[in-house]
């Protein structure tokens, strides 16, 4: 499926950049929480909002193609320990931060993690302006959940 080795192109641009900033051994860090993450740590890359969100809000407007621009741009492609990937699932993240702030549970920074998610919709957004120069996309995207999870 064109999403899965789009992922995997981006991860492996990520592990490339997590190679050189860590000066030949990969240095990430979590989006959720800001710790340093280096190869041996369990961490995992993720979508911020799930391909199956995305693809249940375009599926009827958009080709798969112009759907894994969306789900594997760089801004929605990050790195986490892989305890919080699992948590998250394919929740909305807004969501997912409402319920872990409740809990209390994972350790995050709920400022970074806002930031994440802002960040998550930023690049969305402009890729639709990518596919949609005239912003009829955008306007239907904005009206789907996607973007009134909890903050």
């Amino acid at each position: 499926m064109r999403i899965e080795a789009d992922f995997e192109k981006q991860c492996t641009t990520l592990f490339a950049a997590a190679v050189r900033r860590g000066e030949g051994i990969a240095m990430f860090t979590d989006c959720f929480c800001g710790d340093i993450l280096r190869v041996g740590d369990p961490y995992a890359f993720l979508h911020v909002f799930s391909p199956e969100e995305i693809f249940e809000i375009h599926k009827d407007t958009l080709t798969d193609e112009e759907i894994s621009s969306l789900v594997n741009c760089p801004e929605n492609v990050r790195v986490t320990r892989k305890m919080l990937r699992d948590w998250k699932g394919t929740k909305n993240p807004k969501v997912w931060l409402q319920e872990m702030l409740d809990s209390r549970a994972g350790n995050i920074d709920p400022g970074l993690t806002r930031e994440t998610i802002a960040k998550a919709e930023k690049g969305i957004r402009f890729q639709l302006r990518q596919l949609s120069p005239g912003g009829r996309l955008l306007n239907l995207f904005q009206h789907f959940s996607l973007f009134k999870g909890k903050k």
